[in-house]
C-alpha cells in the first residue's frame, strides 16, 4: 500500500511537472502569435530558472547522483557586498554560412545578459571580417531601434589566423587581445582577473539564458572571500553539458591522446572562475605559443587531435570538486526507466550513452528541449524543436542568408593555407 501510494504521488508531481512546462510555452506562443515580444524573455527565463536540472533548484534523483551531483554555488552574504568580478564572453566564430552566422547572432541575443564585455574572435580572412562587422552593425542597430528592456554589453571584434580552430581563437583572444599569460605556476596577487566565458558557433541558443553565467559569478565572488586560496575547493569549471562519472576520471579512449571518453566536459559553452583561468590557459593555450610544440602539428585530423587534446582532456586538470555541468550529455546511466515512462509512450525513445548525445538533435536533445527547456541546439539539428526566441531584434532574416559566404573553393584554399600556415611554425 505504502509503495502505490508512493507510485501515486510520484506520478502526480510530474503531471504537475509537465503541466506546467506546457503552460510557460503556451504563454509563449500567445505572445508570439500576438506580436507580443515585452514579456517573452522574461517568461522563458523564468521557465530556465525552474527547470535547470543542475542550476540551484534541484531534484532529488540527482542530490545522490555520483556522476551528476548537483554543485550549487553559495549563497551571497554581507562578505560579499562591494566585491564585483568582470564577465567577459569571447566568442569563437568561423561565419562560413547561414547556420553558424545565426548562431553569432542567437548568442548576442541570448547570452549576454549579465555579461561586462562581449568580444568575437573570427578568422583575418576577408570574408570572415566582412560578415562578423555587418552582423555587429545590424545587430547594435537593432538593439538602439528595439525597446528592450536590458542593455547589452559592448562588442569587440578580433581576427586572428584560424590554424588551431575554437581553441586558437579563444586562447588568441585571451592571450592577445585580453593580455593574460600564466608561464609561472602562481599568479600574482594583485592580479584582478576576470570570469571568462567561452561559446562557439557550433550550436544556436534557443532562449534566454543566464544560470550559468550566474553561477560562475557566484563561485567567482566566493574565490575573493577573505582567506580564499586558489588551492580551494569549488567550483572553477562549469560547462553546458559534460559528462562527470567520477569513477571514469583519467580513463582514456584508445587513439584520443589527452581525451577522456568517458569524462569530460563540453566546450560548446563554458564558463572559468578567476582561479580557473591560469590553469586554462597552461593546459589549453601555453603550447599554442611555443614553435616547437605547436598543437597536433602532426597529427592526421588536426581537428579532432586538438578537441581531444585540449578541450576534452582539459577536465582531468581540475579536481572533480572543481569542474560541473547544467545539463547531461547523455541520460545518466542510473535513471530508472520510471524516469522517462511517460515521457517515451508520447515521444518515442530516450536512448543512452553513446547512442544518443543531445548534439544529434534526436531523442534525447528533445527530451532536455520538451522537460527542461534546454538552451541550446546544435547547428542544423533539430529544426522543427520549437521557435527560436532569439532573433527577436531581427525584422528579417533575408539580409543574413544573401551575405557573401564563401564558396567550397575559397574555403578549400583557406584551409589548405591554414595547413601550411601551421608547418611554418
Amino acid at each position: 500500500m505504502r509503495l502505490q501510494l508512493r507510485a501515486k504521488r510520484t506520478l502526480i508531481a510530474k503531471l504537475i511537472f509537465v503541466a506546467v512546462v506546457v503552460w510557460q510555452y503556451t504563454r509563449v506562443d500567445q505572445a508570439v502569435s500576438q506580436g507580443d515580444n515585452s514579456n517573452i524573455e522574461t517568461t522563458l527565463q523564468s521557465t530556465g530558472e525552474a527547470f535547470d536540472i543542475f542550476d540551484d533548484s534541484k531534484i532529488q534523483q540527482f542530490n545522490n547522483s555520483e556522476g551528476f551531483d548537483t554543485k550549487p554555488a553559495p549563497s551571497l552574504n554581507a562578505s560579499h557586498v562591494g566585491k564585483d568580478v568582470e564577465k567577459i564572453l569571447i566568442i569563437a566564430t568561423a561565419p562560413i554560412d547561414y547556420g553558424h552566422t545565426l548562431a553569432l547572432w542567437t548568442h548576442l541575443e541570448c547570452v549576454t545578459n549579465g555579461i561586462d564585455r562581449v568580444i568575437i574572435a573570427a578568422p583575418d580572412s576577408y570574408w570572415s571580417k566582412g560578415i562578423v562587422e555587418l552582423v555587429v552593425n545590424k545587430f547594435l542597430l537593432a538593439v538602439e531601434d528595439s525597446n528592450a528592456t536590458r542593455t547589452y554589453p559592448p562588442i569587440e571584434t578580433v581576427f586572428y589566423l584560424n590554424n588551431r580552430y575554437d581553441i586558437g581563437l579563444w586562447c588568441d583572444g585571451i592571450t592577445h587581445h585580453l593580455g593574460y599569460q600564466f608561464n609561472g605556476t602562481d599568479v600574482p596577487d594583485d592580479a584582478k582577473l576576470p570570469a571568462i566565458f567561452l561559446i562557439n558557433d557550433s550550436a544556436q541558443s534557443l532562449r534566454p539564458y543566464d544560470s550559468l553565467t550566474r553561477k560562475i559569478t557566484r563561485w567567482a565572488l566566493h574565490e575573493q572571500r577573505e582567506g580564499a586560496s586558489p588551492d580551494d575547493l569549488g567550483v572553477k569549471i562549469t560547462s553546458l553539458n559534460g559528462l562527470l562519472y567520477q569513477r571514469n576520471r583519467g580513463v582514456r579512449h584508445h587513439g584520443r591522446p589527452g581525451g577522456s571518453g568517458f569524462y569530460w566536459i563540453e566546450s560548446v559553452y563554458r564558463g572559468f572562475t578567476p582561479h580557473a583561468l591560469p590553469k586554462f590557459w597552461r593546459h589549453s593555450c601555453r603550447k599554442m605559443y611555443l614553435k616547437n610544440r605547436v598543437p597536433c602539428k602532426t597529427a592526421g585530423d588536426r581537428k579532432r587531435c586538438i578537441v581531444d587534446a585540449y578541450e576534452k582532456g582539459l577536465a582531468d586538470w581540475f579536481s572533480h570538486e572543481e569542474i560541473d555541468a547544467m545539463f547531461p550529455s547523455y541520460r545518466p546511466l542510473e535513471w530508472d526507466i520510471i524516469v522517462t515512462k511517460e515521457y517515451e509512450k508520447a515521444h518515442g525513445d530516450v536512448q543512452g550513452y553513446p547512442y544518443d548525445q543531445w548534439l544529434t538533435g534526436r531523442g534525447w536533445h528533445q527530451y532536455l528541449g520538451r522537460m527542461w527547456n534546454f538552451p541550446m541546439k546544435k547547428v542544423g539539428k533539430a529544426r522543427n524543436m520549437r521557435p527560436n526566441m532569439c532573433t527577436l531584434l531581427m525584422e528579417d532574416r533575408k539580409w543574413l542568408e544573401e551575405l557573401p559566404y564563401p564558396g567550397i573553393e575559397i574555403l578549400q584554399t583557406y584551409r589548405a593555407e591554414m595547413a601550411e600556415s601551421l608547418q611554418d611554425l
